[in-house]
């Protein structure tokens, strides 16, 4: 199966320290975005303050990968990705979520921070817990994603934590829940985020069934146009 892998310009932003989990998920202008490296940590954090208060930090990775390529219907792809340290606890989980970022010229800028969508998940929770230094991770892509992948020329996408980020419940005990996952500067296409598809093939006018005596199925060109490019023969869509 072919795959593509995300540009090298991507990245994670931090919200920064705020004194509430709703006002560091709610950033609308986060802080120091981090390109470049070739693994990045990123997630939730929450620490103690004097006077018996707490900060509250968001981080979110964004990855883009071009799909300018892809013209036939995608029937399934999956999102693979490294991560760096070993994982021992759920609440690094994470999810791929859709986004719009790279607005800065197609670099990561800090008003990025938001440009997410919550309510259009890409897989289901992508559960790290257990997973050793160097895991190569697999998450099913599900048919929002598909669609998007074989409509548009770039596939923009955030990981956020799962556990607290996504489903927008502070953490209750202090703790640093940010797993360290290989980005797209890395040399080796191994370490890399990566889309990996199946395209279905075009099989030309659907309703035909065979020409001159011919099957369909054995057709593979009618005047030198291969059959998956013809849209109707003889009125036959």
């Amino acid at each position: 199966m072919p795959s593509i892998y995300a540009n090298a310009n991507d990245g994670t932003i931090s919200s920064g320290n705020n004194s509430s989990f709703s006002n560091a998920r709610a950033t609308a202008t986060g802080a120091n975005p981090i390109t470049g490296n070739l693994s990045s940590t990123f997630g939730v954090s929450k620490s103690a303050t004097r006077g018996g208060g707490s900060n509250f930090a968001i981080s979110r990775a964004y990855f883009k990968f071009d799909t300018s390529g892809i013209t036939n219907t995608v029937s399934s792809a999956t999102f693979k990705f490294s991560i760096a340290a070993s994982v021992s606890d759920d609440a690094f989980n994470l999810i791929l979520i859709s986004s719009d970022a790279f607005t800065d010229s197609g670099d990561l800028q800090n008003a990025d921070f938001n440009n997410i969508d919550f309510s259009t998940p890409f897989t289901s929770e992508i559960v790290l817990n257990g997973q050793s230094a160097n895991a190569r991770i697999s998450a099913t892509l599900n048919s929002d994603a598909l669609s998007s992948i074989q409509s548009e020329d770039t596939f923009i996408v955030a990981l956020v934590n799962h556990e607290f980020d996504f489903s927008n419940s502070a953490p209750t005990s202090n703790g640093f829940f940010s797993p360290q996952v290989k980005f797209g500067d890395n040399t080796d296409n191994a370490n890399k985020p990566e889309i990996e598809y199946t395209e279905a093939a075009a099989s030309g006018p659907a309703n035909l069934t065979s020409l001159n005596g011919i099957a369909k199925a054995s057709i593979t060109s009618v005047n030198a146009i291969t059959l998956a490019n013809i849209t109707s023969i003889n009125t036959i869509a």
